[in-house]
């Protein structure tokens, strides 16, 4: 299976990271731990998700002009004041990529995937034997062409997507390049399920493939290159999710 490969030996100085497995389960494939405070945020992120689709349908073209924009700049009062509020809990003062722990986990803070991101649609990921497999459904804020699912979020899905399939080949790296093919319009409020895998691993070369679904017709595939760092660069760590194992 694809995870089985072995690289072939690299000189010294080009060997790339070889990521232990609580790096590859913890910073890519699995879900944060989740207690009663790390819940409630999930629900708020999902509150404020749900808000930005009101917002991208809010039609300001009424009539009455006046009142709307009277609403409309009371709720900007009160986001404002929203934002004070949140603002004044304890924050990630690094960010959340080398905030460590859960918090760096790719399915908590990824735009794509993350539950504690409001922009994420989310991207739903996990591992399945030599595989990674995932859903996810796109509302209006995700929309390019009337009714579909603008082409830049299609294949940033896929750099979520094939940036986890990667590490099913022992390594992890950066992404190189990633080529998508648009089969069909990918439709807004329809599930698309998604899976990907790894192709073949060339020394410090990871490349994979992923496509994605919808009612069983593929409506796009993608290929993707990754380059793992060379081991012990300033990347090392970087690769490794901020978690300095190995």
């Amino acid at each position: 299976m694809a995870h089985d490969v072995d690289p072939p030996s690299q000189p010294d100085g080009e060997a790339p990271i070889h990521l232990p497995p609580e790096a590859i389960s913890g910073w890519i494939l699995s879900p944060a731990e989740t207690n009663e405070s790390r819940l409630a945020k999930h629900r708020l992120v999902q509150a404020i998700r749900e808000a930005i689709t009101a917002l991208v349908i809010l039609d300001v073209a009424e009539s009455d002009a006046a009142a709307i924009t009277a609403e409309v700049d009371g709720l900007t009062e009160a986001v404002g004041a929203l934002t004070q509020r949140i603002s004044a809990l304890p924050t990630l003062s690094k960010g959340t990529g080398m905030a460590g722990g859960d918090d760096a986990r790719l399915l908590e803070r990824s735009p794509m995937s993350g539950r504690s991101n409001p922009v994420a649609p989310p991207l739903h990921l996990s591992r399945e034997e030599d595989r990674v497999v995932g859903w996810a459904t796109y509302s209006y804020q995700y929309e390019g062409p009337p009714g579909c699912v603008h082409g830049g979020c299609v294949a940033a899905a896929f750099d979520d997507l094939l940036g986890a399939a990667q590490t099913l080949s022992g390594m992890a790296g950066f992404t190189g390049t990633l080529s998508v093919r648009m089969v069909l319009p990918t439709p807004l409020h329809r599930r698309i399920d998604y899976e990907g895998g790894v192709t073949s691993v060339e020394g410090r070369k990871i490349l994979t493939w992923g496509k994605a679904s919808h009612a069983g017709d593929v409506v796009a595939e993608a290929t993707g290159l990754f380059i793992a760092p060379r081991a012990g660069t300033s990347y090392d760590l970087t690769a490794r999710g901020g978690t300095g194992a190995g």
